[in-house]
């Protein structure tokens, strides 16, 4: 026996009307996807291209809102600063990091992260018109951003156009002259490097794996001043739920600013400076490796570190001058000719300046001088 089921005419018509309001909503639906991937219409969030596929312009995405030059993140793209930061021709940078909702930074160790795959780390590099008065305008010269897709982390950097009204890919690497008057009111000239592709991977390389550098758990241990206050960055981010597990800034290590004698003793801050700006290179597991120089904050022999050691290739320094580091006789010590040279055969770190950083090369210089021990020969 079959059963019938059957409709008032009402029913029917309120049954067509709910069908045809389905067919509706969901071809608006099929539309406004199609146009989000077809015109590029901004979602809430990041717009991640595929691995290897980066987008052309710095604003496909969707990093930030309104005027882009005023760098205003979106929401989860909080700014963050370092204790120590890397040296780059007095260029000064603000940086950002994006972690996808629900999901989770693991601390690896007591200082190293372990970013999820859809985290984004921006930096952008420009420079005051006049260091006095930062109010008075910035000229943005680059961003580079590094993805974390499910196996890799992948850097792409964009230039910014004269107009500061676009940043687009840069692959080879560029030149862009400024000048620009620094906070003792001294006109200073640059001829700024912006890196290659292949650059980036030099220097975030650790056994040919691209890693980030700066933020690591010490560096980023300092308080910060956001728009609602002031605030450690690991409590901040520990709050916005970035980490896996709570972090108590209190128990973690901070390493000393460089440049503030308030942080540190001076062999501390000296040592947080080259690992910063050398040690990228040469560590363990870095391009310098076969060096026999390891610069890392951690290490504690005094041999690694440049004491009394021969190196393996300096170039031309100077006449009489063989060791690395001369206790008490920085004049004598080829680290300090290194970094108070601008010769591309010569200047470390290789890559990433082209001017010397006078106020660091003073500070290598009082800590070589007041190291106590026994001389070479």
């Amino acid at each position: 026996m079959k059963t019938r089921i059957h409709f008032t005419n009402a029913n029917s018509s309120q049954l067509s009307l709910s069908l045809l309001l389905i067919l509706i909503i969901g071809h608006l639906m099929l539309i406004s996807c199609s146009t989000d991937v077809e015109q590029g219409v901004k979602s809430d969030g990041p717009i991640i291209p595929p691995a290897g596929a980066p987008h052309e312009q710095l604003s496909d995405y969707n990093l930030f809102t309104g005027d882009l030059k005023n760098l205003t993140p979106i929401d989860r793209l909080i700014p963050y600063d370092l204790n120590t930061p890397l040296f780059s021709d007095y260029a000064k940078k603000q940086r950002f990091v994006f972690i996808p909702l629900e999901k989770k930074i693991e601390v690896s160790n007591s200082n190293e992260l372990a970013f999820p795959a859809g985290s984004i780390l921006v930096k952008n590099f420009f420079y005051n018109e006049d260091d006095r008065t930062p109010e008075s305008g910035r000229t943005l010269i680059e961003t580079r951003l590094l993805i974390r897709y499910d196996d890799q982390w992948q850097p792409n950097t964009y230039v910014w156009n004269s107009e500061q009204t676009r940043a687009r890919l840069l692959r080879t690497g560029e030149v862009k002259p400024f000048s620009w008057t620094d906070d003792v009111g001294v006109q200073r000239n640059v001829s700024y490097k912006i890196p290659s592709v292949n650059d980036c991977g030099t220097c975030h390389g650790k056994n040919g794996i691209v890693t980030p550098l700066g933020p690591e758990i010490r560096n980023l241990n300092k308080e910060y001043t956001y728009r609602d206050g002031a605030e450690n960055q690991l409590k901040r981010w520990s709050s916005n739920g970035f980490f896996k597990g709570e972090l108590n800034p209190v128990e973690m290590p901070q390493l000393p600013a460089w440049n503030e004698s308030e942080s540190g003793t001076l062999n501390l801050r000296a040592r947080a400076y080259l690992d910063v700006n050398c040690s990228n290179c040469h560590n363990s597991l870095g391009s310098a490796r076969n060096s026999g120089l390891f610069l890392t904050y951690e290490e504690e022999s005094p041999q690694r570190i440049g004491v009394c050691k021969i190196p393996v290739a300096a170039g031309y320094v100077g006449e009489g001058i063989k060791y690395d580091i001369v206790p008490g006789n920085p004049d004598q010590s080829i680290l300090l000719h290194r970094m108070n040279s601008t010769d591309p055969n010569i200047r470390m770190p290789e890559l990433g300046r082209t001017m010397i950083h006078d106020e660091a090369v003073e500070l290598i210089k009082e800590w070589i001088a007041s190291m106590d021990m026994p001389p070479c020969d």
